[in-house]
């Protein structure tokens, strides 16, 4: 037998071991618990996100303090000729390139849009008034941005513990004799499954990036050949059906 068959098998039989050890519920609470926790609490930290902003305020409050703190800096309008006419985000941009190379300055570059536009009162300082409008500006994208970082960790937290109290009532279900004999009869399948899925998908990227080498280590299997034969023959099949070049052509046209 190959070296490479008997590393996929020790593979098969590692996983299937691990998932008859933890049990089906146990493992798939452990696949889904920090994935998905992270997936979801991704998907749902913009809403979050407002609804913790009109409860706390977090953007004003937040942004307000982040404004305060970059007023002393070099004002960013200052000795910028066309500043009567007010200053887009674009010229801005340009302005504190080449006359504030520091790296707060160049991190502020990063929330400015190029269209947005910075305009003064009659009543006040051109400059200051400039300035002014352009700290609240990067003060409230920053706390916005922050306000997404504490949605999507409170989420997160919260997703865990219930994954945790869910963990802690499998644990009490899965102690009964029978049912544990099922859990750990389901969890050496899903656990020998998960270990299949692992190794299909090696052998898709060694389909795709295979040289001379690892083609003759394939070649000479035995295990590895014949399941190497139908992930290839998977992935012709997906990309004939869904038109996977045409696809990424349409995303990158410069591929094509």
């Amino acid at each position: 037998m190959a070296v490479i068959d008997i590393v996929i098998i020790a593979v098969l039989v590692l996983f299937a071991v691990i998932g008859m050890i933890k049990g089906f519920l146990n493992t798939l609470l452990s696949l889904f618990s920090t994935v998905a926790s992270l997936a979801v609490a991704i998907l749902c930290a913009k809403p979050v996100a407002k609804l913790l902003n009109s409860v706390f305020g977090i953007v004003k409050n937040i942004g307000g303090k982040i404004a305060a703190g970059i007023t002393n800096i070099t004002p960013f309008a200052d000795g910028y000729e066309a500043v009567t006419d007010g200053l887009t985000g674009e010229e801005l941009k340009s302005y504190i390139n080449s006359h504030s190379p520091g790296f707060k300055e160049k991190l502020y570059n990063l929330f400015i849009e190029d269209s947005v536009s910075f305009n003064y009162t009659e009543t006040a300082t051109t400059v200051e008034a400039v300035d002014q409008n352009i700290v609240s500006y990067i003060g409230e994208r920053l706390a916005g941005i922050i306000s997404i970082i504490i949605a999507t960790v409170a989420v997160f937290i919260l997703l865990k513990i219930a994954v945790f109290i869910l963990s802690k009532l499998f644990d009490a279900i899965t102690k009964n004799r029978a049912i544990s004999g099922i859990d750990r009869t389901l969890g050496l399948i899903f656990g020998l499954a998960k270990g299949a899925l692992i190794v299909c998908i090696v052998l898709a990227v060694a389909y795709l990036v295979a040289n001379n080498t690892v083609q003759g280590w394939i070649d000479n299997s035995t295990v590895t050949r014949w399941v190497y034969k139908y992930v290839t023959e998977f992935i012709g099949f997906i990309a004939n059906k869904f038109d996977l070049p045409g696809y990424i052509s349409g995303l990158f046209p410069a591929i094509s």
